[in-house]
């Protein structure tokens, strides 16, 4: 059994909700919980012909967010009770959004996978990524095989919600159900949709879902990572998680399906009294763009032109202020 904690009150059950859908509202109907009702076996036989896995990734979700907030976040500490947990995951470098995730999907670091920035530039090509423009979804930047593709090759279905590179036909193939990213659509309606792919019949039903939430990445970087928003976006993806626990415990599902619940990165607090001034180290600095985060760099602006020309050591001879790489 994987919940033999169901004997604690604390995982009897899920508190009863209500959430909008696209055509109206999924309810979960209120129920008094027992014993019975947990220890229950799962039997995938009845419902599904092999447990499903859902992944779920809180952006940004900080690992010393659990210890600080845990007493706010009952539906996330109740499955830290429930199931098998950790204190922390040590993300990859850099700890941006797109190149971990990517790495959770496929097991290869960056630099094998492709995925080494949220923006990139590839001097090859003369091409640029980043995540607001449609090269994006140019499946050349995309290297491995992510996890929905590896279902697929064992006959079976995925979905996928929002995961960073699922909308993109990586080595020619997009996921049997997937959703161009598109940040305004709201967390409740992309947990009812996971609803409405497990309540496809047999044989079209996926077994592998992704779900990717941006909080509470987005709230950290707008605000700082211990900020009272933070806090709000916290409890809200704690309420989200308990309408998605709510509804596979309508489903009898609550039990039968492997969950994952993980974030990509943390997030340290900024100090402006760390802060160092390019144009007090350089005098010139119209002819190159600093690019900011966990990998800040220095490049040209004249691409390709200048990418091999430009005098990266002598720039870099003026910036004392701290150890500088650069690349052979």
């Amino acid at each position: 059994s994987v919940c033999l904690c169901g004997l604690n009150p604390s995982c009897l059950s899920f508190s009863s909700s209500q959430f909008p859908t696209v055509k109206g509202l999924l309810c979960v109907r209120p129920h008094k919980p027992t014993t019975q009702t947990v220890l229950d076996s799962c039997f995938p036989g009845k419902i599904f012909s092999k447990p499903p896995l859902i992944l779920v990734s809180m952006d940004g979700f900080r690992a010393g967010y659990l210890k600080a907030y845990g007493s706010l976040l009952p539906v996330i500490s109740k499955l830290r009770t429930c199931g098998t947990s950790t204190s922390y995951m040590r993300p990859v470098y850099p700890t941006k959004t797109f190149p971990n995730h990517y790495t959770i999907v496929t097991g290869l670091y960056p630099e094998s996978h492709g995925i080494v920035d949220n923006k990139m530039y590839d001097v090859t090509r003369n091409a640029s990524f980043s995540l607001k423009v449609p090269e994006k979804f140019n499946a050349k930047w995309y290297q491995g095989e992510p996890v929905w593709l590896t279902a697929m090759d064992n006959n079976l279905k995925s979905a996928t919600f929002f995961w960073p590179g699922s909308d993109v036909a990586v080595n020619g193939i997009l996921p049997d159900f997937y959703k161009t990213y598109d940040r305004n659509i709201p967390f409740e309606e992309r947990i009812s949709t996971i609803f409405q792919w497990l309540n496809l019949p047999q044989g079209e039903r996926p077994d592998l879902y992704t779900l990717y939430m941006e909080e509470p990445d987005s709230a950290g970087h707008r605000y700082g990572p211990m900020s009272s928003q933070v806090i709000e976006a916290l409890l809200n993806v704690d309420r989200l998680l308990g309408l998605l626990m709510d509804g596979l415990k309508q489903k009898n599902l609550h039990r039968c399906v492997n969950l994952v619940l993980l974030s990509d990165h943390g997030m340290e607090e900024a100090s402006c009294k760390k802060a160092a001034f390019v144009n007090s180290y350089q005098d010139n600095i119209d002819d190159f763009t600093v690019i900011q985060g966990p990998a800040a760099r220095i490049r040209p602006k004249n691409l390709p032109e200048d990418f091999f020309s430009f005098d990266y050591e002598g720039l870099v001879k003026n910036l004392s202020v701290c150890e500088v790489f650069v690349l052979s």
